[in-house]
């Protein structure tokens, strides 16, 4: 390598980093470097808004990279456990989406996995605005008995069966 670390924390990690990005450049496709490189900049990273955007762009790029390969699955656990600590419930949902599109060695482990956190989560906080929409008005209009919301209209309080009279 070029000059010298030193002893200085911040240039040491620059100098960690350089050599983790010249060996991914390398072997993009392995599996472990990914993990390593990810536990690194985990260290490394501050815990603000820019260190996990920072921390996320890592964690897309290994999966970009090696995240197809037949033995990903530990790579794949790693971001859907990082986003689940960081409360991403939405982002997790996004990701088991893109897992579940890939033949992994895991893959029954995944699905049962990604069953548990559906079922385990309320749909609006493990979808997008619009889908978790759309699916609600979905339901709605294929479900027996319920009448759909109609927007802008005020809610009926009174019991079922029950009308009131007009202009009330």
């Amino acid at each position: 390598m070029h000059g010298s670390c030193g002893v200085d924390a911040r240039l040491f990690s620059v100098c960690f980093s350089k050599v983790y990005e010249r060996g991914l450049k390398a072997i993009p496709l392995s599996v472990d470097l990914w993990i390593h490189y990810i536990n690194f900049a985990t260290e490394v990273q501050t815990a603000d808004e820019a260190g996990q955007e920072n921390l996320r762009s890592v964690y897309e790029s290994a999966v970009s990279a090696a995240g197809t390969e037949f033995r990903s699955d530990r790579l794949w656990d790693l971001y859907l456990a990082w986003e689940q600590e960081q409360g991403n419930l939405k982002n997790v949902t996004a990701i088991y989406n893109r897992l579940l599109s890939i033949p992994t060695q895991m893959y029954s482990h995944h699905f049962e996995k990604f069953k548990d956190h559906v079922n385990t989560h309320l749909p609006k906080d493990i979808l997008p605005l619009d889908e978790f929409l759309q699916l609600r008005t979905d339901v709605l209009a294929n479900t027996p008995g319920i009448e759909p919301e109609i927007p802008g209209a005020e809610p009926d309080d009174g019991p079922p069966g029950v009308v009131p009279p007009p202009g009330v």
